[in-house]
């Protein structure tokens, strides 16, 4: 049997019908090792310097600690610890991976108050929670948005935000993906350019 199927067979029937059980192929040492590696690296780096903190893994804990918003996550042993405090904290969104964990009504306020963004993502990538900072509403802004595709101004705006974004993406993938994502990111970057010779939003 190949290490990527599985065996599947059924218990002796009950009343509430039969019961599947399914038995996985072991994992090598070899497999084992390298999650374990990738664990590790994963929770190695700090993931807020761009102004994001990703919390992922199990056991995640968003608490306030004497002032400072603590962000604990991790897997098995490989966990991280960082801590942010009010004047420093440098932090536009609070993105949370992970299923299992607790995040406390001090740490939403905390963020609230700070004007920090949280998103609660399910394993599915479907938004379990989202906050957002209050911005400014003006109705004047709403109104320029809703012509600015019918207007030349509003081309170039469009040309330029999309151009920004896709470079971002590109750098992103550049930056904190493996090799193989080299030739994704270059594709990105292609269109990225090619956004200055557009004449339409579409």
């Amino acid at each position: 049997m190949s290490k990527a199927q599985t065996t599947v067979r059924s218990a002796a029937p009950s009343t509430l019908g039969p019961r599947i059980i399914y038995e996985a192929p072991p994992l090598s040492v070899e497999e084992a090792a390298d999650g374990a590696g990738a664990r590790r690296r994963t929770f190695a780096r700090d993931t807020s310097s761009a102004g994001v903190c990703v919390a992922d893994g199990m056991g995640l804990r968003l608490t306030v600690d004497r002032g400072a918003l603590l962000v604990e996550d991790g897997m098995g042993e490989h966990r991280r610890s960082r801590r942010f405090d009010r004047a420093t904290h440098g932090l536009s969104r609070l993105v949370v991976l992970g299923n299992t964990g607790c995040i406390t009504l001090d740490a939403l306020t905390w963020c609230r108050r700070l004007g920090i963004g949280v998103v609660v993502m399910a394993s599915d990538g479907s938004s379990v929670l989202t906050s957002t900072p209050r911005m400014t509403d003006d109705a004047r802004l709403r109104r320029m948005l809703a012509q600015a595709p019918d207007l030349p101004v509003g081309i170039d705006i469009a040309r330029s935000l999309l151009s920004r974004k896709l470079a971002g993406q590109a750098g992103l993938l550049a930056s904190r993906f493996d090799e193989d994502e080299e030739d994704a990111a270059s594709t990105i970057a292609d269109l990225a350019l090619a956004c200055a010779d557009v004449g339409t939003v579409d």
